[in-house]
């Protein structure tokens, strides 16, 4: 038992969390750690065996392997680039409408003649929404309904 749990803590400093977990829940920004490349899936490895000791017998294996198969897909989870849902010229146009839209409100347009005026410099998406919008206020439906 005591072995096992040399072990367990072992692999718990070896698989510790970078830097990029704090950066990503807001923390103040650290210095990066320099730890080789390789040492996630080694540490993840020596997880699933101490895992695998640690029960014993056939469960042992088979929970050892899902815990390394588990592992290794975070891993590469973790390393994968993604791509921005939005880009940054689309988000920019739309704060650029709305800018519009509020000074066309606070000249005093009334919202169905606002919006259509507004919705020619919207990304495609917006301008259908802004243009239904202002069509439903036109004919005269509640706000509610036409939002």
């Amino acid at each position: 038992m005591n072995a096992a749990v040399l072990v367990l803590v072992a692999s718990a400093l070896f698989i510790w969390p970078d830097d990029t977990a704090a950066r990503r829940f807001g923390r103040p920004h650290e210095p990066a750690r320099k730890w080789p490349r390789s040492l996630g899936p080694i540490a993840t490895a020596a997880g699933g065996v101490s895992t695998a000791v640690l029960v014993g017998g056939v469960a042992g294996v088979t929970l050892g392997a899902m815990v390394t198969a588990t592992g290794w897909w975070a891993i590469r989870r973790a390393r994968r680039p993604r791509a921005p849902t939005t880009d940054i010229a689309t988000r920019l146009r739309l704060a650029g409408t709305l800018d519009l839209l509020a000074a066309c409100l606070r000249a005093g347009l009334p919202v169905p003649s606002a919006l259509d005026a507004v919705a020619g410099t919207a990304p495609p998406a917006a301008a259908e929404a802004l243009r239904s919008t202002a069509g439903h206020l036109a004919l005269g439906s509640r706000p509610e309904e036409a939002w």
